[in-house]
């Protein structure tokens, strides 16, 4: 069995927001465990039974969690301008 552990240290609002982002496609499958914790440290868990599986849930996660930063900052953006 292959473990990864992502974590990281931000805002518990920024890291609530990307928890709800994430849980509905955490999902465990045949090949994959998958658990998401957040607090002042987001915590991602992953246990997969072969290196391929556990390289490819982290590179899902890892893009989920970039399009969501860049969907707030658009976000962000977006509301600098109309004030």
């Amino acid at each position: 069995m292959y473990k990864s552990v992502i974590e990281i240290d931000g805002q518990k609002a920024d890291n609530d927001l990307i928890h709800k982002a994430l849980a509905p496609d955490m999902k465990s499958t045949v090949r994959a465990n998958i658990s998401v914790s957040s607090g002042e440290t987001l915590k991602i868990e992953i246990q997969a039974k072969d290196i391929t599986s556990l390289r490819a849930v982290i590179n899902t996660v890892l893009r989920q969690i970039k399009l969501i930063e860049d969907v707030t900052k658009t976000g962000d953006n977006n509301d600098n301008r109309t004030k």
